[in-house]
């Protein structure tokens, strides 16, 4: 559903992640976003330069690669812009745990 509920958290507003669990609403989560940078080359590979935003209220039922892109325009970019989106499997290294979303890997 593009253009839902979700929404760009405020730079200054911080929430614990234990606080943001609603058991009303299970499927809800927040991602974070990291924007405008890139990897480096090396092993031990980091994200340099750029910055983040969290957005909160993504439902997993709904979430989609139609989301990410309305997201992404939701954070400043325009539509005619290349992307490539990845994600990063939760407490794994950049080097094992960074992959790309199957749909974006299909158009390279």
């Amino acid at each position: 559903m593009a253009g839902g509920f979700w929404r760009v958290r405020p730079d200054d507003i911080y929430i614990e992640p234990k606080d943001y669990n609603d058991d009303d609403e299970p499927t809800k989560f927040s991602i974070k976003v990291y924007h405008g940078g890139e990897f480096s080359d090396s092993s031990c590979r980091s994200y340099v330069g750029g910055k983040y935003n969290f957005i909160d209220c993504a439902d997993i039922d709904d979430f989609g690669m139609d989301i990410l892109e309305e997201m992404v325009k939701l954070i400043g970019y325009s539509i005619g812009m290349v992307f490539y989106f990845h994600f990063k499997i939760m407490y794994v290294c950049l080097d094992l745990g960074l992959k790309c979303f199957a749909h974006d890997c299909r158009n390279r």
